[in-house]
């Protein structure tokens, strides 16, 4: 049995999204690593007036 390459395949989005899209996923990314985040439940409240 082959095993394939899923990473080839045409429905890969990485090779559609833009320079700016790349630093803001590691940039997001960064903040995950260095602990600066918030909860669901706090956005929740933060933004419960906007919704």
């Amino acid at each position: 049995m082959r095993k394939t390459n899923k990473l080839n395949t045409s429905k890969d989005w990485r090779k559609k999204i833009t320079p700016e899209e790349i630093k803001s996923i590691r940039e997001g990314l960064k903040d995950l690593e260095e602990g600066r985040i918030h909860s669901h439940e706090t956005a929740q409240k933060l933004y419960k007036k906007y919704l």
